[in-house]
């Protein structure tokens, strides 16, 4: 077995197997590696195997063959995080500015996927705009103004249709604060729109290394 990555070495050489397919009673394994200190959780390796091909029943050729597969496999155990923030906060009107919420989260996506959740009520949902502002500054609209009618209960990009990109942060690798604005845009001469903010929840999919 041949790691990809030079810098990842097999401490136990592979024993051989006489021939393929290999009888499944011959100890191949495990392999015992060794992962340099700057390869983090969620680095992807690949390692290509090797094996001699014996051919001697086959009448048409006597000729051994190499057959290369490679496999690939990510450094650590990825995991499910998340924290939700329960606040049940009125979102002012138009003409009273927006709800701002912030919340530490003391884990990051680290490369990995992220996932906003969401509890909201509001008398008319089209009329919002929210979105979410990670450690590092970037910004993005989750909701602008959207089709969706009722209330906003879910999970962003799932069940609840998602404005923009989420995979802006996948690569946030440090624990920060995130905040999420939720904006009423549309004046309603007739009546005043009214709504509550009940909870929002980051959750990630990080790879752990023990």
């Amino acid at each position: 077995m041949v790691p990809q990555n030079p810098s990842v070495n097999i401490v136990d050489p592979i024993k051989s197997v006489s021939s393929w397919p290999a009888d499944t009673s011959q100890d191949i394994g495990p392999w015992n590696l060794v992962i340099p200190n700057d390869l983090t959780c969620g680095t992807e390796l690949a390692f290509d195997v090797l094996i001699d091909s014996d051919n001697s029943d086959n009448s048409d050729s006597s000729e051994n063959k190499t057959i290369q597969h490679t496999i690939n496999t990510t450094l650590g155990k990825q995991v499910k995080l998340s924290q939700k923030l329960d606040l049940n906060a009125d979102i002012p009107n138009y003409k009273e500015g927006s709800l701002i919420s912030g919340q530490y989260i003391p884990f990051s996506p680290q490369g990995q996927k992220l996932e906003i959740g969401i509890n909201l009520t509001h008398s008319n949902i089209r009329e919002l705009e929210i979105l979410l502002t990670a450690p590092t500054g970037e910004t993005i609209f989750l909701w602008n103004n959207g089709g969706h009618t009722g209330d906003l209960v879910g999970v962003f990009g799932k069940t609840i249709p998602i404005y923009g990109s989420l995979e802006t942060f996948y690569n946030i690798n440090t624990p920060g604060k995130w905040f999420l604005e939720v904006r009423d845009t549309t004046y309603n001469p007739v009546s005043e729109s009214f709504g509550t903010l009940r909870s929002w929840e980051i959750i990630a999919y990080p790879y752990v290394c023990e």
